[in-house]
């Protein structure tokens, strides 16, 4: 009876040492992912902006049709931050959508585009937006019809 006793006291748990060595892999594991996870982080937020922006562009296209009038959007940079407004001649529209963090519109100043009443655009405009991690994605408007692309640079 005394062997059987003694066999269960000492499988009773873990070792505070088996304890620290799975700890030990665990960190190891998330060192090695977390560069990955921050590179597919950034490249969500770079196609989701990039297609936030091309969504706002329809928007202002279709505002333009439905209410006749000319209706502009830009890109404006204020304490760090880039915000995509709609203008109604100098009057900015409600409610700006502002990008993530770690995205830029590269090309800001050149992110002055109007829609005429009949829905097309004064210029073509291709809108580079690009993360921290140099990667670039093109927002493409046509000059004629105003059709919006979002492609790779």
């Amino acid at each position: 009876m005394e062997i059987g006793q003694t066999c269960l006291k000492k499988n009773r748990g873990f070792t505070f040492v088996e304890i620290l060595l799975v700890l030990a892999l665990v960190l190891i594991i998330f060192q090695i992912s977390n560069p990955l996870l921050n590179s597919a982080t950034s490249e969500w937020k770079l196609e989701l902006a990039s297609r936030d922006i091309a969504t706002l562009i329809r928007k202002a296209q279709i505002t333009a049709i439905r209410e006749n009038k000319i209706i502009s959007i830009r890109c404006i940079e204020s304490d760090g931050e880039q915000k995509i407004v709609l203008y109604e001649g100098p009057k900015a529209r409600p409610s700006p959508y502002f990008l993530p963090k770690g995205i830029k519109v590269k090309n800001r100043a050149n992110f002055n585009l109007n829609f005429l009443p009949r829905g097309s655009p004064s210029v073509g405009l291709t809108v580079r937006v690009g993360n921290d991690l140099n990667r670039v994605k093109l927002v493409v408007i046509s000059p004629v019809t105003g059709r919006v692309v979002v492609r790779n640079e």
